[in-house]
């Protein structure tokens, strides 16, 4: 467990980015979640991506025993793949360190687009995913990886 000494050493703090019609929602929590969720319609901004790249860069020199990083998003434009698929990377690093890194792609039940989007990602970076089916509201299936009570493994 990481102690509030050890996040005050590492010189990092929880960032929080509330989400809106067209720009997700960020939770980067050094304890090890972090969440990506909503809508990234529009490019996102430098200031955008510089703050969340230089936390990640940060967390990964003295990661959590285990990140877990949710990825929620409804939509996800080009460009933003590539800014988020950057950032994954830097975060599957955390496995060199001999540390846990358990990635969720939630998407909407039916929506191959993003899907496959994931899959891609997924496929192209070499990490490892869990893709989880949106079923409705606070209950998903699971395609792989970990159970979850309350939730059914997709073959």
């Amino acid at each position: 467990m990481i102690t509030k000494e050890t996040l005050i050493k590492r010189n990092i703090t929880k960032l929080q980015i509330e989400g809106t019609q067209n720009t997700p929602e960020v939770i980067l929590d050094p304890t090890g979640l972090i969440k990506f969720s909503g809508r990234s319609l529009d490019i996102c901004s430098l200031s955008f991506i510089t703050s969340i790249d230089e936390w990640v860069e940060r967390y990964i020199t003295s990661p959590a025993d285990k990140t877990s990083v949710v990825i929620e998003f409804d939509y996800l434009n080009r460009v933003n793949i590539r800014c988020f698929s950057s950032l994954l990377k830097k975060l599957n690093s955390v496995r060199l360190l001999n540390k846990k890194l358990v990635i969720n792609w939630i998407y909407e039940e039916g929506d191959e687009d993003m899907y496959e989007i994931g899959d891609l990602i997924a496929s192209t970076l070499k990490l490892p995913m869990n893709f989880v089916e949106r079923e409705e509201e606070d209950t998903v299936a699971y395609k792989s990886g970990e159970k979850n009570p309350g939730c059914r493994v997709m073959a």
